[in-house]
């Protein structure tokens, strides 16, 4: 009879990964032997990375030590279903996930939350986890072993689920077993050795503190002994130092803290985390701190204060909270960042939640609440973008915002905290916080309130090393109605003809901002019907409509991406009624929507022409025949975005001869004109006299003189002299329109249109 206990038929691979974990039991120093088994673990697992969780009976938490950029960081989940590790701990399952932050999480593991603090802390982007946990014979719990970003669907892992929790056994017992060789050594061990307390009153100490945890005092173990047991003061501080290897400071009412040290923090970040900067002097900063175990705390604010060196003390936390109530009101040197700081703690910005988190936790890093400051200074004030603009040497950054599409300077902070605010974007976007060389694009989405604030992020390399960042706020899920576009008369009638063809292509034009994307979806939003099916393809997909079938492009899948072209040929064979392109930007795209036009779609799309006209011409210079040029096109619509008087301050005077000879001149004055407004300024628009923006429209109807051109190869002026002849009214000529109307200046049309 054969021996059952065989390796016949295991790999070499397998054979090593269980030879290692078998040898933990027999190893006196398993740490180096850890390592390496996490190694090969990964590469059978055929993961990312892996990580070991062990299990702090006294704190019930889980934690796990994690290096990066040279630096040991520590994480710890408490034993609770708000996070994944703390999920598996407490219900003592293995839990796999393809998407951690996918919809239906909380069907598959009721109560379940995803803490994003692993890649805020290593700027990893966690796609799928796989989380068993470790346990004894009698269930007890000793740790958890995680599979971070497995290349397969972690349904292919079913069968070696079981080979991963055995092993995580192994590794459990191995770690019980070198526990109990090695006394694991606690804070409190000074105060058992001097047999002023037991280990069951310092038990039932970690408990009370347990159940008060809300509580700062009443929840930490070190209070409860000292207050509720009788432990001396002294006796703990001493215990503390031993524990921690760092000296004990007690609270100093005489201890003089710079105000300008909490420049750019909100008291409760430290209140939150029981920390306090005592000193900053000749790149070392001085912290005291309850828990000086605590990397990455300690990290956040070396890289904060852009110190290359740290000196740590540890403290009482109620000393520390004495510290924090003594100096909190102290004033920064920075009055842009001050301001913003104060800003972040006002009611209405503590209603703002992203998916995941408050937007502005008053608990997150400073950086944290920097960075949400600006986006939410930035929608409350109707800005279109957001600049951060490194400057040269050792300038100051400064961030300039976009609205009504004349950029203004909103505040600037030193130069040296200029990486730490970019990688923060960096991290929110899901961009590599290693890659300086090459531009990234990235997207952000957050709550706030009822409301959802979409982010586009562009992150582009400059000279010296610097990056330049853009943050475009979209619009979100609102749309208009055609009727909302201020449209004349004439071009919504003209419009409205066109989008009633059942084939064809109408397309808009105009340069990045001119709300080409806010005019489609306003025609879409006419069509939409339940009798027709409508796919769109976006990047990104900006404005969000019931009833549509929205798709986004997505160039980061290779070795093919998947583009406009790509989605376009995957339509055709979707029984489409209506296809919106969000841009024709290449030949493909454009043949593609010009056969999809001549097959009995309607088609709509965008170019980034600069007049109507223009767009005829530029289809036929990227390769478009121009007979399917003329058969399909239906009309061009080309726009600007003017601003718009602010209706509480601007005036009301009698224009002068050469002002009314002016618009003549400009083109589409047919009648004197009586009155003009000009722009005052008051605190409603920011005392710049404009509020809002309005549309200027250029719409070239394809007239059958106008498709006899495009055949015939004629050139954009032979074209615009025709379709001038025929009635179109140019941009400038609808932006005198508004001039006349009162809802602008000549100016203002100058600057964005020529003809």
């Amino acid at each position: 009879m054969s021996d059952p206990v065989t390796t016949t038929g295991f790999t070499p691979q397998l054979r090593k990964l269980l030879d290692d974990a078998l040898a933990l039991n027999k190893a006196t120093n398993i740490d180096h032997l850890l390592g390496r088994l996490a190694d090969e673990v990964v590469d059978y697992f055929d993961a990312e990375c892996v990580r070991l969780f062990d299990y702090d009976a006294m704190d019930n938490e889980v934690y796990t030590r994690v290096k990066l950029s040279g630096i040991l960081i520590e994480l710890k989940f408490q034993v609770t279903e708000k996070s994944l590790a703390g999920y598996t701990a407490l219900h003592k399952k293995v839990v796999t996930l393809d998407d951690v932050r996918g919809s239906g999480i909380t069907q598959r593991y009721p109560g379940l939350q995803y803490d994003s603090r692993y890649e805020e802390r290593a700027g990893v982007r966690v796609r799928s986890i796989i989380s068993a946990p470790l346990l004894e014979k009698d269930s007890g719990l000793i740790g958890i072993i995680q599979l971070i970003n497995t290349k397969r669907p972690v349904k292919s892992y079913k069968g070696e689920l079981d080979l991963l929790v055995h092993i995580g056994k192994l590794v459990a017992g191995a770690i019980f077993q070198h526990d109990e060789q090695q006394h694991r050594r606690t804070k409190f061990d000074l105060l058992l050795e001097e047999g002023l307390i037991d280990k069951e009153k310092i038990d039932k100490a970690t408990r009370t503190a347990r159940k008060n945890a809300i509580d700062p005092l009443k929840g930490d173990p070190v209070n409860v002994l000292m207050d509720a047991y009788g432990v001396p003061t002294n006796v703990m501080q001493a215990s503390l130092s031993r524990y921690y290897l760092t000296d004990f400071l007690p609270f100093d009412e005489d201890q003089i803290i710079p105000p300008d040290i909490f420049k750019g923090f909100n008291p409760d970040y430290f209140r939150h985390n029981f920390a306090i900067p005592i000193e900053l002097q000749d790149n070392t900063i001085v912290i005291l701190l309850d828990d000086p175990f605590n990397a990455t705390l300690i990290q956040e604010l070396k890289t904060t204060y852009q110190a290359e060196h740290c000196q740590i003390f540890v403290g009482f936390r109620r000393d520390i909270l004495r510290y924090i109530d003594k100096f909190q009101d102290a004033d920064g040197n920075d009055p842009a960042v001050q301001t913003l700081a104060q800003d972040l703690d006002t009611d209405e910005t503590k209603k703002a939640i992203s998916e995941d988190d408050n937007i502005l936790d008053e608990k997150a890093p400073p950086v944290v609440q920097f960075v949400n400051g600006l986006i939410l200074d930035a929608y409350r004030g109707d800005v279109s973008d957001i600049h951060i603009e490194p400057g040269t040497g050792d300038q100051a950054t400064i961030v300039r915002f976009r609205r009504d599409s004349v950029c203004f300077k909103h505040t600037q902070v030193p130069a040296t905290l200029s990486p730490v605010i970019i990688n923060r974007i960096k991290v929110m976007s899901g961009l590599r916080l290693e890659e300086h060389r090459f531009p990234q694009s990235g997207k952000i989405r957050l709550k706030y309130g009822d409301s959802v604030i979409e982010l586009r992020v562009e992150v582009t390399p400059t000279v010296g090393g610097k990056e330049h960042v853009v943050i475009r706020i979209l619009t979100g899920s609102t749309f208009l109605s055609i009727d909302d576009l201020g449209f004349s008369e004439e071009t919504r009638s003209t419009l409205l003809e066109m989008i009633a063809k059942p084939y064809g292509i109408l397309l808009v034009c105009g340069p990045t901002g001119a709300g080409k994307t806010t005019t489609l979806h306003s025609i879409l939003h006419h069509l939409n019907s339940v009798e027709k099916k409508i796919w769109t393809v976006e990047d990104p997909v900006e404005i969000t409509q019931p009833g549509l079938c929205q798709v986004q492009v997505n160039f980061n899948i290779k070795p093919e991406p998947y583009d406009f072209s790509k989605a376009m040929r995957s339509f055709l064979r979707a029984d489409p009624d209506i296809i919106m392109v969000g841009e024709m930007r290449d030949r493909e795209t454009a043949m593609t929507a010009v056969q999809a036009s001549l097959t009995g779609h309607l088609v709509l799309s965008t170019l980034h022409t600069n007049s109507a006209p223009e767009s005829v011409v530029r289809l036929v210079e990227m390769g478009i025949d121009p007979f399917n040029v003329a058969d399909c096109l239906l009309g061009v619509l080309a726009q600007r975005l003017v601003r718009v008087l602010c209706i509480d301050c601007k005036e009301e005077y009698i224009p002068n001869s050469a002002e009314i000879e002016s618009l003549k001149a400009a083109g589409g004055l047919e009648d004197s004109v009586k009155r003009l407004f000009r722009p005052q300024g008051c605190g409603r628009c920011n005392n710049t006299g404009y509020r809002g923006r309005v549309g200027i429209y250029e719409l070239l109807p394809a007239t059958a003189e106008i498709k006899q051109l495009i055949t015939t190869g004629k050139d954009m002026a032979t074209i615009r002299d025709l379709a001038l002849a025929d009635g179109m009214r140019t941009l400038k000529m609808d932006g005198i329109r508004r001039v006349v109307a009162g809802e602008t200046t000549l100016s203002e049309v100058l600057k964005v249109c020529i003809y």
